[in-house]
């Protein structure tokens, strides 16, 4: 199979998460949830003494976007690495800013490693669109896997997670 690069756009609440973790369990894709991998990078005690990893760890978590240039080079480092393992790659919610999706005339963003990396036809774009009230509600009855994180959808009534079995949590 051709290796395939997917973006899956949307607000919160939305299903990317869950839309990818479809494509990583029936076509082999890895998920690449930039939220998730930044969040990991700051909790990893390596970089304690990073100051630029302290700068935007302050910015994670007082709830401010980090430095775009900051994600695009994180994303990039990982999205090669991805690469070189031959798998195909699904975003879920990355890129958030133009910058990082098209960079600057230094710096080129991610689309053009994309389709460095994957050719620009094998390169897929998806927007998942919910109403307002529907990204609240499913947001404030969101339950998450106590194992792997995953979020387990909103309206159901399942106790464990669809993907590893593990109980959900709230």
């Amino acid at each position: 199979m051709i290796k395939q690069a997917v973006i899956i756009y949307g607000p919160p609440g939305s299903g990317k998460g869950t839309q990818a973790e479809l494509l990583v369990k029936n076509f082999d894709f890895i998920h690449f949830d930039t939220g998730r991998y930044l969040e990991n990078l700051f909790r990893d005690k390596k970089f304690i003494k990073d100051s630029r990893m302290k700068k935007e760890k302050l910015m994670w978590d007082s709830g401010i976007l980090n430095s775009p240039d900051f994600v695009l080079d994180i994303v990039k480092k990982k999205t090669l690495q991805i690469d070189n393992s031959g798998e195909s790659i699904v975003f879920s919610g990355s890129q958030r800013t133009i910058y990082e999706a098209i960079g600057s005339k230094k710096i080129k963003g991610l689309i053009h490693t994309l389709k460095e990396l994957y050719g620009v036809n094998n390169i897929h774009i998806f927007k998942l669109v919910v109403p307002e009230k529907t990204s609240i509600y499913r947001n404030s009855k969101r339950m998450i896997c106590s194992l792997c994180g995953l979020p387990i959808l909103a309206n159901s009534k399942l106790k464990n997670c669809s993907f590893c079995a593990a109980p959900a949590r709230k």
